[in-house]
């Protein structure tokens, strides 16, 4: 399972790990303790993060963020670094922004290239995973980058010997358009063809 957005309430994350557990699911879960700014007062919230939730054996790791920009990396690098020292069991998840990010805020990226705002995220933060989303099925038509963005992390996911994850578009929502079936198999089936394993 991916993300468990609750309130960041702790007895509610508990719970929710304990519906998983009896389904066979594993979580990233969110808790409101979790910052993406490396502080000593973070390192606490961290470390209460660990003892509440490590012992679950339907825990699958951390949500630190969703899409940061290239600025946040040095950041991030020490958060997950210090989940990785104190729960190695149960990494720190990250998910990054897609390719079209370029057209929306280039310069926040922070980096001329996708490929490199990839690449310098895998060598300052040190993901256990590349995880990214695109959405390209829109109202109007499809967007163009799909395969750019699949061919970009499996680049950099397999010259740097990190897996290489993505989360693809599943309901209708602003623009994008509701998915058929054969759609929906379309994403996963490419994404299975350039070696996602998650």
């Amino acid at each position: 399972a991916f993300p468990i957005y609750p309130s960041g309430d702790v007895e509610q994350t508990k719970r929710q790990l304990e519906y998983c557990q009896q389904v066979g699911l594993k979580a990233f879960i969110y808790d409101r303790r979790m910052s993406t700014n490396f502080s000593e007062s973070l390192k606490a919230g961290l470390d209460g993060m660990i003892k509440d939730y490590s012992s679950y054996p339907a825990l699958a790791g951390y949500f630190i963020c969703d899409e940061p920009w290239g600025g946040a990396f040095p950041s991030l690098g020490k958060i997950t670094e210090y989940l990785r020292e104190k729960d190695p069991k149960h990494p720190g998840y990250i998910n990054l922004l897609p390719t079209y990010v370029r057209s929306v805020n280039a310069a926040a990226m922070g980096y001329p290239t996708y490929e490199e705002f990839v690449r310098k995220y895998v060598e300052i933060v040190k993901p256990f995973a590349i995880s990214y989303d695109h959405y390209s099925f829109h109202k109007g038509g499809d967007g163009p980058e799909f395969f750019e963005n699949l061919a970009t992390v499996r680049k950099v996911g397999l010259e740097t010997h990190t897996p290489f994850w993505n989360i693809v578009q599943l309901t209708q929502w602003a623009d994008m358009r509701d998915l058929t079936e054969p759609e929906l198999r379309w994403e996963a089936m490419q994404s299975l063809a350039y070696g996602f394993k998650g």
